[in-house]
């Protein structure tokens, strides 16, 4: 909120659910800050409260922090239209079952979230976080907070400390944190040694059940201090930081431990791992084991040396992947990319509007001029939404027309045949969603043909879903796919391996092998050809051209044990010596992204003309790009 204030990219507000404010800068930040405070566990009128601060301020986006918070925000959201940032998962817990009010929380609200955040990437998994939702977004640490330390001289003199270390652990007094297995340890070591002293800072550290751990004769090695401020000066104190958990997300202990310079000993597991380089940085410990514990402190304790090294590595590790910077400016990048995405539907809505406007009047036209047409209706699709495929699907079986298989098309240009009210469909590329289309496909009995790159059956994903990536440019030095398209093709290659080796995309595009296996087992689909790789084949050797097509055709047909024996050149690129390979290698049908319908006096069986229909497009668009009329005047992208 400071950097918010400070950088004046927003206008924002704060409500909160509890009187508390622990960190006393927020009231210096000159914000609105609404205090909604519950009368009872349940109390329905927070929603009220909310809708009024929501729908007086009006803001873009939401961003609650935890999971009761989540709950209140949901159905305001969804009320007012508000992009909601779902800041829950600050934990890694193991065990997840509805009885943890957390997980019940979770699964309630993620499906109604536009952004989950989570501190760690083993809390986003034990979660079960929706990956096209999900960013990790790591906590920082501000280095200015080490700027006014307390002299260690005088703490050590107030907390009467003689002893030559001092071992300390930061974390409230609760459930998740094992304080037991710590106590435990600690006198462990003490039935060895008398010359370290043991910190327990945070709330309720000092309370009755905390100090029930201690026997009484180790009792003046203990300082359990409860809440301090300038947590920072404590840990300075300390030689060692230690931090004993039964489930952690990102612990802000461990980031202030390593980037005050210190060693540290945690509990292996959840978000830790992510923070602790284990034997670098300190020493990662099994769970409730005080021994293992006790015997990693006295190896610090005992080696000068490593101390030093582990706790400069820390800090240094810190200053690199936890700064607070970087968690700020990635909160920063979240914002803007979820406005972007707002104004950006906005001028998505209004060109939609538009052009299905043009489109219904384009459609009166045609209708009422009633022009001459022959041949076959020919159209694809990549990954439309059922809706609009039933509704499409609707209308040409409406319009009286037939589709035909492939195989039938085949026949139809060896022979001639009369083609009147016929139609012709099929999918590029074999995305993942075309199998929420089987239903419909069977309900009307359309025969189609999904053409697939092989390299989309192993990898997952598309080469230019990569480029879509929102700041891929620092990697690629190229901004949009048509300027990837352009590329020669060892430039082409190259830029997109930079991109797959600096980005991971979290969700499977393509359809799996297995998956292709079992559709292409149904009567109404055939699997056809899109290459190898979808490569820009005219900007291909003729030997790569060669082996883009020869093999992909190879093992699809060994992949669904049937031949394959249909192409559609990728992004709609050929020349002669594509087609001639495509003849060479046994296609025996071609098909291109020109427009137009299949006029069989005329076609080459090896440049089959096709519509392309726009799946995020409307109705009418979509009717009028069918019959050709959208064409005439407006350009068709492929991609």
């Amino acid at each position: 909120m400071k950097v918010l204030k400070q950088r004046q990219v927003c206008d924002f507000e704060l409500a909160i659910m509890n009187d508390e404010i622990y960190f006393r800068e927020v009231l210096d930040l000159n914000i609105p800050i609404h205090y909604l405070i519950r009368r009872t566990k349940r109390d329905l009128s927070i929603f009220q409260m909310f809708y009024d601060v929501c729908k007086d301020f009006n803001p873009d986006i939401v961003h609650c922090w935890d999971s009761m918070t989540a709950m209140y925000s949901v159905p305001i959201c969804k009320l007012l239209n508000i992009r909601l940032v779902n800041g829950m998962v600050v934990n890694s817990p193991e065990r997840q079952n509805i009885l943890n009010k957390h997980w019940r929380r979770a699964k309630l609200t993620f499906a109604y979230s536009d952004v989950i955040i989570g501190n760690s990437k083993a809390g986003l998994a034990a979660y079960r976080a929706p990956d096209n939702k999900s960013h990790v977004i790591y906590n920082g640490f501000n280095f200015k907070r080490a700027d006014d330390l307390i002299d260690h001289n005088k703490i050590r003199e107030e907390l009467r400390i003689t002893t030559r270390y001092i071992i300390g652990m930061v974390a409230s007094y609760s459930n998740n944190k094992d304080y037991k297995t710590y106590f435990e340890a600690a006198q462990i070591l003490l039935h060895k040694r008398k010359d370290v002293t043991f910190l327990a800072v945070g709330k309720d550290t000092d309370s009755t059940l905390s100090r029930h751990h201690i026997k009484h004769e180790n009792a003046d090695f203990f300082r359990l201090l409860g809440n301090k401020s300038s947590v920072e000066s404590f840990i300075y104190l300390m030689d060692i930081g230690v931090l004993s958990t039964f489930t952690e997300g990102i612990s802000n202990s461990i980031l202030e431990y390593m980037a005050m310079g210190k060693p540290v000993i945690a509990t292996n597991g959840g978000g830790t791992n992510e923070i602790i380089v284990d034997r670098e940085t300190g020493f990662l410990t099994s769970r409730s084991n005080p021994k293992e514990l006790a015997e990693k402190m006295e190896i610090l304790l005992n080696n000068d040396e490593l101390r030093v090294k582990m706790g400069c590595a820390g800090k240094e590790r810190i200053q690199k992947c936890f700064a607070i910077d970087n968690m700020v400016n990635s909160y920063l990048d979240l914002y803007s990319e979820i406005h972007a995405k707002l104004q950006l539907k906005e001028v998505h809505s209004f060109k939609k509007f538009l052009r299905e406007s043009i489109a219904f009047f384009l459609l009166q036209v045609y209708y009422v001029s009633r022009p001459k047409t022959k041949g076959i209706v020919s159209f694809y699709f990549h990954n439309p939404p059922p809706k609009l495929f039933d509704k499409i699907l609707k209308w040409m079986v409406k319009k009286g027309y037939r589709f035909v298989s492939i195989q039938e098309l085949q026949n139809i240009i060896g022979t001639k045949t009369d083609t009147k009210n016929l139609a012709f469909l099929c999918f590029d590329d074999g995305w993942r969603g075309n199998l929420d289309l089987v239903e419909l496909i069977e309900k009307y009995k359309v025969p189609v043909v999904i053409f697939v790159p092989v390299v989309g059956l192993e990898n997952g994903n598309y080469w230019w879903e990569y480029t879509f990536i929102q700041d891929q440019y620092k990697y690629s030095g190229i901004k949009k796919i048509e300027d990837f398209k352009k590329l020669p093709e060892d430039v082409f290659k190259e830029k997109v391996a930079i991109l797959k080796q600096n980005y991971s995309l979290k969700e499977r595009s393509c359809i799996t092998a297995d998956e292709l296996k079992v559709i292409s087992e149904n009567e109404y689909i055939t699997i056809g050809s899109h290459s190898l790789t979808h490569p820009i084949l005219t900007s291909c050797s003729v030997e790569t051209q060669r082996q883009e097509l020869y093999e992909s055709k190879t093992i699809l047909s060994q992949l669904l044990n049937k031949e394959v024996d249909y192409l559609a050149y990728p992004n709609g690129n050929f020349d002669d010596n594509t087609i001639e390979i495509a003849k060479q290698c046994g296609y025996k049908l071609g098909f291109t992204t020109n427009p137009g319908r299949i006029d069989i006096e005329e076609v080459n069986p090896y440049m089959i003309p096709r519509n392309a229909l726009y799946d995020n497009g409307g109705y009418y668009e979509n009717i009028s790009k069918i019959l050709g009329i959208w064409q005439k005047f407006i350009p068709v992208k492929d991609h």
